[in-house]
């Protein structure tokens, strides 16, 4: 196995858990009424703010409605799928180079996107 399959099964394995986490403190947080603590006590909108009907719009396939819930989660989802087959086309063509070459400007513009929902 190469090293650039590893490093983008070792990332995906983390990114997954990191979602999966996310999905099931969600679902506790709904069962026992926890609201935002962001948003409940400071009174600003956090970047996460409907971050979980998001989540859960996006798993319905209604994209639409999870823009609008929150711009971020689809976001997230597109530059995610976009550098997993850009590094799967790395690995099928045999180039062993994808995480030291490749740019990552995505990442910047979701931060970015993320920045200016938080505005």
């Amino acid at each position: 196995m190469n090293k650039t399959l590893k490093k983008l099964i070792i990332l995906n394995i983390v990114l997954l858990g990191v979602v999966g986490a996310f999905f099931v403190s969600s679902i506790i947080m709904m069962n026992y009424d926890i609201k935002c603590f962001i948003a409940s006590h400071l009174h600003i909108y956090c970047p996460g703010c409907g971050g979980t009907r998001s989540l859960f719009s996006l798993l319905k396939l209604d994209i639409i409605s999870s823009l609008k819930y929150n711009i971020t989660v689809p976001c997230m989802l597109f530059v995610y799928l976009y550098y997993n087959i850009r590094a799967i086309i790395s690995i099928r063509s045999g180039r062993e180079d994808f995480f030291e070459k490749e740019k990552f400007y995505f990442v910047y513009i979701l931060v970015a996107v993320i920045l200016i929902n938080f505005a």
